[in-house]
């Protein structure tokens, strides 16, 4: 786990792998969730990376999460997920394991102090 201090930003690169034969064709937002231990979701952020642009093979996602001044300390999971603008849920199952009962994936965990 990293630690980071609140008020500082969160900064993401994550390597993702496109398996498939084409991109994704829908300009649907990569949302970032920090979420506690009690699994509440303690920040929620759209990552504002463009996932048409993965195509098959690997690519780096760079995106950077504020975290508020009034955070509450304590050990976060990192989740990501792609969300369907029409619910603002997650819609798009991945590859990994580690999803969550709402659809987001566990991707890393940091220490706020």
């Amino acid at each position: 786990d990293q630690s980071i201090a609140k008020g500082e930003n969160l900064h993401l690169s994550i390597k993702v792998e496109n398996k498939g034969v084409a991109p994704f064709y829908y300009e649907w937002p990569l949302v970032g969730y920090l979420v506690g231990a009690d699994s509440s979701v303690a920040v929620q952020q759209d990552l504002g990376v463009d996932v048409r642009k993965w195509l098959p093979g690997e690519s780096t996602v760079e995106a950077n999460i504020p975290l508020p001044d009034n955070m509450t300390s304590g050990s976060y999971d990192i989740k990501l997920s792609i969300n369907d603008p029409q619910t603002g849920e997650p819609g798009v199952w991945f590859a990994n394991t580690h999803r969550d009962s709402q659809g987001r994936y566990l991707v890393s965990r940091v220490s706020v102090e």
